[in-house]
Parts: C-alpha cells; structure tokens; sequence
C-alpha cells in the first residue's frame, strides 16, 4: 500500500509534456518573487540531473527532487515509492520528511483499487488526488497509518518510463485537507520527469554493471582469448587469456 488515495471518481490526471526539463511554475505574472522562485527550481532540477550523469545513487537522487519540492512549502511533505519488480508491490525510494515509522509501514504494500493513494495511482495509472484522508473511501485500510501521524490529505501521480510503464509513484502530503492548485500540478510534472530520468539512468547502468561482469567471467572461463574492438574510440581490449 503505499497509502494514499483519491476520491470516488476523483483521479485527474496531471498534465504531461514529451520534454524532460520543464521550466518550473511561476506565480502571477513575473514578479520577482516569481523570478526568484524559478530560477531556484531550475537550478535545483539542474543540479539533480548533472548528478544523475555524475553516477549519484538513486537513493540520494530522489531525496534531493523530494526536498526541492518541498523547499516551495514548509507544510509539505514528498515522498517516492518504487514499483517493485513484480509489478505488485511498492518499495521505498525516498522520502526525508515523513516520520520513518510510516515510511517502513507502507513499505513493500501491494497496488490496488482501492491502496491509499499511490498504491492507487501505480494500479490505475493515472493521479490519484485524495483531499482528505479522514473520508476519502481509498484510505479506508491505510487511515490508521496515516492518522497517528496527522497526515491528512495526499495527492500522488504515477512516474513513467518512456514506454509508459509505471516505475513507480510521486507524492505530497500536507498536515491538513487541501485540493490541488494549478502551481501544484506543475511541480508535481517536473518532480515525476525528474525521477523518472533518475530511475531509468539508474537501473540502464545496473544491469550494463551485471552484463560486463557476467561478460568478464565468461572471458575468464574459456581457454580462447577475447577480443573486443571498439571502432567509435579505437581501443582494443583481451581477456586476460
């Protein structure tokens, strides 16, 4: 469950554009407050993304996009939730300020039609907007996670891949019942670019990790001597053979 929800036939879809860096939303016009805010998003979502180039780990990645987002509010709360690889289940990515012993109880739930928010969103595929967790029937077997610690409204939109597969779910919690706004939904669809760009980096390096390991123990195995030429540099490379 990765607790969340939104109501009966409340799940609106956050707007999406093909670009992976957004210019982040501004308020009124261009007023210098707007000003400052955006060049603060933008140099943060820059900085996330020269990590993800530089080989940061996923972990930190998605730490820093949940904290940027909410460097736009002191009374909101982000958190990110993996799907797991079974395609059922949602894992923790990120989430450094919502109390660890919630994060560790929605750790590992299962999706569904009716699993909190995220839980829901991953299932349906599409945002899940629950304005308060206290009514909203998609809470009803997650509240008593949530109320403990006074969470009470939670709006989560699913992260995809560029297939359109979902990686995984972006969430804000606020402490009190709140809908969303327009300047919500475009932070919400840079933080989801943002990490989606992180996941996918980071899991294409992972498994050419596993595949040249696999490819040097297989070179080490057999008594021929491998040879692999690379054209675009001009380098040569042999086992050890």
């Amino acid at each position: 469950m990765s607790g969340d929800g939104c109501g009966p036939g409340s799940g609106a879809r956050i707007p999406g554009s093909p670009a992976p860096v957004h210019r982040p939303p501004t308020v009124n016009a261009r007023t210098p407050d707007a000003e400052r805010r955006a060049t603060r998003l933008l140099v943060g979502q820059k900085n996330i993304l020269e990590g993800i180039v530089a080989g940061r780990p996923l972990p930190e990645l998605l730490e820093d996009i949940c904290r940027l987002v909410e460097s736009e509010s002191d009374h909101m709360l982000c958190s990110v939730l993996l799907l797991d690889e079974d395609g059922k289940h949602v894992r923790h990515g990120a989430a450094p300020g919502l109390p660890p012993a919630f994060v560790q109880a929605i750790d590992g739930a299962a999706i569904g039609p009716n699993a909190g928010s995220c839980g829901t969103a991953a299932w349906r595929g599409k945002a899940v907007i629950v304005e308060n967790i206290a009514t909203d029937p998609l809470w009803d077997g997650y509240r008593q996670l949530a109320a403990p610690y006074g969470l009470r409204a939670c709006w989560s939109t699913p992260i995809f891949d560029p297939a359109r597969r979902v990686l995984g779910t972006f969430a804000i919690y606020y402490r009190e019942p709140r809908g969303l706004a327009p300047e919500h939904a475009a932070l919400i669809e840079m933080a989801t670019q943002t990490a989606a760009i992180a996941i996918e980096h980071c899991r294409t390096s992972e498994k050419l990790r596993i595949s040249n390991e696999r490819f040097l123990l297989a070179s080490r195995a057999t008594n021929d001597v491998v040879w692999d030429w690379d054209f675009a540099r001009n380098t040569l490379w042999w086992s050890e053979n």
